[in-house]
């Protein structure tokens, strides 16, 4: 196996995927949403967010996620999905052309254009 699929592979050995009936007492210290909840202004059933917990929210319009700015406002580091998606992009611009993509000027224009479509 390469390294990343090892990789892969530790990581997948220690997460544990939970529905939220079954959620433990103790809060999590990561939480990652990588449902297209939220996008239509739903909400997500949410373990208590506090200091000391990393939030993902895989949506990355709008710019601030409901989830991104609750888990913010609660203390928790957060961020959206805009940069998984532009280094999954570079990583295929990278893997077809074999050439390192500009990232900055990807990233300008991811900007750009979702500040565009929520204008």
């Amino acid at each position: 196996a390469t390294d990343l699929s090892r990789l892969a592979g530790d990581v997948a050995d220690r997460v544990e995927v939970i529905g939220f009936a079954d959620a433990p007492s103790e809060a999590p210290d990561l939480v990652v949403n990588a449902t297209p909840v939220g996008v239509a202004g739903d909400t997500l059933p949410l373990p208590t967010l506090g200091p000391g917990m990393v939030v993902v929210d895989l949506l990355y319009r709008p710019a601030v996620t409901p989830l991104e700015a609750t888990a913010r406002a609660a203390g928790a580091v957060a961020t959206n999905g805009l940069g998984l998606l532009l280094h999954q992009a570079a990583l295929a611009f990278e893997r077809w052309t074999g050439q390192v993509p500009p990232l900055d000027v990807m990233s300008a224009a991811a900007v750009a254009a979702l500040a565009e479509r929520s204008a």
